[in-house]
């Protein structure tokens, strides 16, 4: 499809045809016409096998959702990149079934079995097809097998179509590699390969090889001490030592001991190590026969972790080498990447490069396996060819895939279309407002005075120190002991093997630890500070029982997590496993809904409700129309929904991510009619998944929005759901919860937005109301209020309001967001314009706040080691708006920060100048020229002047007159040129300044844009002013 909403919608139309197919209409016969009768060459694609459950997982993608069947992508210009596995892919077996249906591959396996004949006893062709058991992994027949089933598959892949750009081979995977890439002819190599493997057996009696997962930094040490080698570079945290038996097995203890995850590799020999020296003159007297052509396809050497050029393979050491030297695959596929690669094609009869790459960070990269072992060839091909498909590819689809059956009437493409809600005209919301408000707080003051605050504080304290238990217990799981010498979070994350995603919330983690004086951070090295009380779990958690009034499973499932947390951190255990033992959901909801400072924030939520049922019915108006969304187990529909059961006009739509949530409420609140279901991901925008814009009175979002990885996003996403005057209800904590991070964290995903919620996880209300102001909406408000008996309690209810339809509209504010709530709107490149209106009256809010705006900035633009200060303090203004920022740097990287208000007449003035002035300045030399090249011009209106207020050569011509009337002088024998750049397209602005520069040559250049940006939303920008400005 051409957007991923029509994509989505037509799978919803499939899936519907899937379900109702008969006999005269079979799946077989849609997939037919959806392969011959429809267009196949747009961006957005989906491919999914026809199977008794392509139906389930069509829908599942139609209501915003996946499933393993389906393979989704987006075609891109990317590179494509082969990659040819190593040794250890190998199988007897390998090619057999593949041999009898692709013509091309089997030609190529001949030809191989031919160069091999008088080589070989018996034949390669019998070993690779499994008739003697075992010698397939004697690396005489192995490598060749290898280099042979890999050859064999690239002009498989030839013949259907394909071409890589690059081409990586792993070990000897290189061999087939450069034969591919057209550098040697396949006869050539074969008897090449043959010897290695012939020579590399004799030296496999004494040699053993050994995967080992961390760094090079922590194993190179290790293998130094034990007399062994780092022969394989398989990605950052996997790495092969190989050598001596008995040293790998001294080497494996050490790593037992200091709890380093490694498998033994089920291999002959000790592969790229010194055991192999005894046979690298005779391989290098061997190698030196062949003759290099240049390459028809760039290869990337594992040896160098380069490009390989033919002269390097003029060396006659270059395959002596690639013997004994480590194999950096890693090194060579980060080159590859670099490129912008978007499908990585596997040729080996095994998938392991395909297993590394998916393990990866790299997005955007589709890995897809040529073969796998011992499973069917036409399977694994078929797979192939549909993740091909997803990635993008251009091949001849209506051939290459299987079908059989007959064109019929099949859906037709959906076109995107957008609703427009027409406003209607409504009461003032003023009353609106408050009744809702009004309503919630007379919940929040009668039902707090019954909270027993006291033990909530124990639960606290208890949580607090069980919070510094399993996080030190999940820090010493992965650097020991280390942690009392001191450690960097990248240290913990990688000597962990701590999924990438989690480096947030073990920085927020450790970080909570340092509050709470259990560990130090110097120089971002966090380290022990004073004894974790593991002695006092049991009684910890205990206590922890007596205060969770009897709901022993939120006591069982804080537990579970705490032991599970380094588990869940690393990848062993799905959290969802966790949180939700066999799906059940017990703990989640007893927490949220029946411990009763869980369901205080229900009751209000439910008092908001009350008010706004009774505002609706007396405003007269349509059906009532709610969306929950996230609504998960349901803990705050529960409550809100009894609130509902007598309206007689109300539309209540749950939703949820899970399609298993979905129905869980499905089936829990059957007795309510007026609710519908649906799937909803708060992280894609709401339209293409089916809802109307300006069609809900409230949304209700309980403990969710704060889980997405960039809330102002969320809210920018929810709020034009909402009828002008809407409402949207929020359920968030909104200070640090030890119990949140340690148990939930790990379902969290990364934040995108993590500098604007102040490094944690939940915002605060100040954080809330800033988000939501940037976000659109008019205002909030929150309960219980400031003040109140309960303000202490770590959650409230958010009540987020649009602006009324009849409501005076507000002026319009410049869309760019920095992202930061210091900095504020970015209308320039080094422009903001922070609001920074909550420093009033607070002169040393106000200092703090210049020097954060000075690191931040550093941050983005400059040297955050030197960030700008202020020489001189800078008054607080009497009124803080209209305040800008500028960034700007001069040469060696002296940077400064300028302040400026406008006033009420719209002309700037200078607050103060921040500069990164430092001792490394007197050490560079003065700047004669060019102490700064780029200038903010402000205009103000001048009578006619009696003298020139200046002499310049200005240019245009036609632009003299107008100059010359306010004192701007023409002067042909001025030393300084003023160029006005006159508008047109970006070759004629260009030419200007070009033409100015060539007549100018040493003399000063005054160049002037205009429109470069815009200061407010409706001012016109000239794209080619601001093209030239970035000069």
């Amino acid at each position: 499809a051409a957007s991923q909403h029509s994509l989505r919608q037509l799978a919803g139309l499939y899936a519907e045809r899937l379900h109702a197919a008969n006999i005269t209409d079979t799946g077989a016969d849609l997939a037919y016409t959806a392969l011959h009768a429809r267009q196949l060459d747009l961006p957005f694609r989906l491919a999914v096998p026809l199977h008794e459950e392509t139906a389930p997982a069509l829908q599942a993608f139609a209501q915003g959702g996946s499933d393993a069947l389906l393979y989704e992508g987006q075609a891109s210009q990317g590179a494509q990149v082969w990659l040819c596995s190593g040794q250890g892919s190998q199988w007897a077996g390998m090619g057999k079934s593949l041999y009898g249906q692709s013509k091309a591959f089997s030609e190529s396996l001949d030809r191989s079995f031919a160069a091999c004949a008088g080589h070989l006893q018996p034949s390669l062709q019998s070993v690779m097809f499994g008739e003697h058991e075992g010698l397939i992994d004697r690396m005489d027949y192995a490598q060749p097998a290898i280099v042979a089933f890999e050859v064999a598959m690239a002009a498989h892949w030839r013949e259907a179509g394909l071409t890589p750009d690059l081409l990586i081979g792993h070990s000897v995977g290189e061999f087939a590699a450069v034969v591919i890439a057209g550098i040697y002819r396949l006869e050539d190599i074969l008897p090449l390969v043959i010897l290695r493997g012939r020579l590399m057996n004799q030296c496999a009696a004494q040699g053993a090889m050994l995967a080992v997962f961390c760094d090079a930094a922590t194993l190179q040490p290790l293998a130094f001490e034990h007399g062994v080698e780092i022969a394989v570079y398989n990605a950052e945290q996997h790495l092969v030592a190989s050598g001596d038996r008995d040293a790998i097995n001294t080497l494996a203890q050490a790593l037992q001991e200091r709890q380093l995850r490694h498998n033994r590799l089920s291999v002959a020999g000790a592969a790229h190590s010194r055991l192999l020296e005894p046979i690298l003159d005779e391989f290098q007297q061997a190698s030196k026969a062949l003759r290099a052509a240049p390459p028809k396809i760039p290869l990337i050497s594992t040896l160098t972790g380069h490009p390989l050029s033919q002269a390097e393979l003029e060396h006659d050491d270059y395959w002596r080498r690639h013997l004994r030297k480590p194999v950096r695959y890693h090194q060579a596929l980060t080159h590859a990447l670099q490129t912008g690669v978007n499908i990585a094609l596997e040729l080996g009869a095994d998938a392991p490069l395909t297993g590394i790459g998916t393990r990866l960070e790299q997005t955007g990269v589709h890995w897809i396996a040529s073969a796998r072992r011992h499973k069917p060839a036409a399977a694994v091909l078929q797979d192939s060819l549909l993740r091909l498909f997803a990635a993008g590819a251009s091949l001849p689809w209506r051939t290459l895939l299987p079908s059989v059956g007959k064109r019929i009437h099949a859906p037709l493409y959906v076109f995107d279309e957008q609703r427009y809600w027409c406003d209607a005209p409504q009461q003032p919301v003023t009353q609106t407002q408050d009744l809702l408000l009004e309503a919630g707080r007379k919940v929040a003051l009668q039902e707090g005075a019954h909270l027993d605050l006291p033990r909530l504080q124990r639960l606290y304290q208890c949580v607090t120190q069980l919070h510094a238990i399993y996080v030190d217990q999940m820090v010493r799981q992965c650097v020991q002991d280390n942690i009392d010498q001191g450690v960097e979070p990248l240290s913990i994350l990688r000597s962990g093997r701590l999924l990438p995603r989690h480096r947030q919330l073990l920085v927020r983690l450790l970080n909570a630890c340092v509050e709470d004086g259990y560990y130090t951070l110097e120089h971002g090295r966090y380290r022990s500070a004073r004894p974790i009380p593991y002695e006092q779990r049991p009684a910890l958690l205990a206590q922890l029982r007596s205060c969770c009034e009897g709901l022993d499973v939120i006591a069982d499932t804080v537990e579970r997590a705490g032991e599970q947390l380094f588990a869940m951190m690393n990848g062993t255990v799905e959290p969802v496993s966790v949180i939700f033992p066999e799906s059940a959901s017990s703990g989640v909801e007893m927490l949220y809904q029946q411990f009763s400072f869980g369901h205080y924030f229900n009751q209000i939520a439910a008092g908001v409700i009350n008010g706004l049922i009774r505002e609706h019915q007396h405003a007269g108006r349509g059906p009532l129309r709610i969306l929950e969304v996230g609504g998960g187990t349901g803990d705050t529909t529960a409550w809100l929904l009894p609130e509902l059961s007598n309206v007689t006009d109300v539309r209540y739509c749950f939703t949820d991510i899970s399609a298993l949530f979905s129905r869980r409420a499905e089936e829990k609140f059957s007795a309510y009619d007026f609710v519908e279901y649906a799937q909803f991901d708060l992280q894609k925008p709401a339209s293409e998944q089916g809802f109307q814009t300006g069609h809900y009175d409230l949304i209700v979002a309980a403990n969710v929005i704060h889980a997405t990885q960039h809330v102002g996003q969320t809210l920018q996403n929810l709020r034009p759901l909402l009828k002008p005057g809407g409402a949207l209800l929020m359920r968030e904590i909104t200070r640090p919860m030890r119990l949140f991070d340690f148990v939930f964290g790990p379902l969290v995903l990364p934040l995108h937005d993590e500098q604007a919620r102040g490094g944690e996880l939940f915002l605060s209300t100040e954080h809330w109301q800033r988000q939501c102001l940037e976000s659109g909406f008019e205002r909030l408000d929150w309960l219980p209020d400031d003040g109140s008996a309960t303000a202490g309690i770590s959650e409230h209810i958010l009540l987020a309001r649009t602006q009324a339809a009849n409501a005076a509209p507000t002026p319009l504010s410049i869309d760019h967001d920095s992202g930061s709530a210091v900095l504020g709107r970015q209308p320039g490149e080094h422009l903001y314009q922070p609001d920074w209106t909550d420093c009033a009256g607070q002169p040393l809010r106000w200092q703090k706040r210049l020097q954060q705006a000075c690191e931040q900035l550093a941050a983005r633009h400059g040297d955050v080691r030197h960030p700008p200060v202020f020489t001189r303090d800078v008054p607080l203004p009497q009124t803080l708006t209209g305040l800008a920022l500028h960034w700007s740097a001069e040469p060696f990287g002296i940077a400064c920060v300028e302040l400026k208000q406008c006033d009420a007449q719209g002309q700037w003035h200078l607050l103060g100048s921040a500069d990164s002035r430092s001792e490394r300045r007197a050490t560079l030399p003065a700047v004669s020229t060019a102490s700064g090249t780029h200038y903010d011009w402000q205009w103000t209106a001048v009578k006619a002047q009696d003298a020139p207020l200046a002499k310049l050569r200005v240019e245009p011509a036609n632009v003299r007159a107008a100059l010359a009337a306010v004192g701007v002088e023409h002067d042909p024998q001025a030393s300084a040129c003023l160029l006005i750049v006159q508008d047109g397209t970006l070759a004629d602005v260009a030419s200007q300044v070009l033409d100015a520069l060539k007549a100018n040559t040493g003399q000063p250049l005054l160049v002037v844009t205009r429109n470069a940006w815009s200061l407010v939303a409706d001012n016109a920008v000239s794209p080619e002013h601001r093209a030239l400005r970035g000069l």
